[in-house]
């Protein structure tokens, strides 16, 4: 279905509009090339305007702003970093499954919510391999402590920042009004 356009108009066509030209490629040679030349294809910034929660990041910039923002983010994201995501993969995922058998009699495991815990899952494999720490659940006898100074603890702000995510992304700050502050100031 999504290659339909791609079968009347071939691999790669131009959409004309008076708002905006857009370049459609289904070619993988062509696709190498304008993702390695990013100074010939620059990225319309304007339409990532949405992730600048926080200020100006990797995807919403270019040219040197974006190396630098590049630089700093590149880190987690190395082949090297595989194994460690493997390993927290693993730890993880048998500490959810203990703390759900953990919460039934033994015999039948109790599951309240698997995507709550998938998505909890996510966030501490995130949390290790992209960061550096190691978040427990909440059978571990870990608890989380808030740092001098801040009003939530890493992982409640991490997980606030998840929660809300969508509804900042999606809807504009001045329509989220109050509740959009009282989020992203505790994040």
């Amino acid at each position: 279905m999504l290659h339909e356009p791609f079968e009347q108009h071939g691999d790669t066509f131009l959409v004309v509009a008076p708002g905006r030209n857009s370049l459609y490629v289904a070619d993988a040679e062509a696709i190498s090339q304008i993702t390695s030349r990013r100074n010939d294809f620059p990225k319309p910034l304007e339409m990532y305007g949405a992730v600048d929660i926080y200020g100006k990041n990797v995807v919403s910039t270019e040219g040197s702003v974006w190396r630098h923002h590049r630089k700093i983010v590149s880190a987690p994201f190395t082949e090297k970093n595989n194994l460690l995501v493997w390993r927290e993969s693993l730890h993880q995922a048998q500490a959810m499954l203990q703390g759900w058998m953990a919460s039934g009699d033994g015999t039948n495991a109790l599951v309240k919510n698997v995507s709550e815990d998938t998505m909890r899952l996510s966030l501490h494999v995130i949390s290790r391999a992209g960061f550096g720490v190691r978040l427990s659940w909440p059978h571990e006898s870990k608890q989380e402590k808030t740092s001098k100074g801040h009003t939530m603890s890493y992982k409640d702000a991490l997980g606030t920042l998840l929660e809300h995510l969508p509804w900042v992304m999606l809807v504009k700050k001045s329509i989220l009004g109050k509740h959009c502050d009282v989020c992203l100031n505790n994040v």
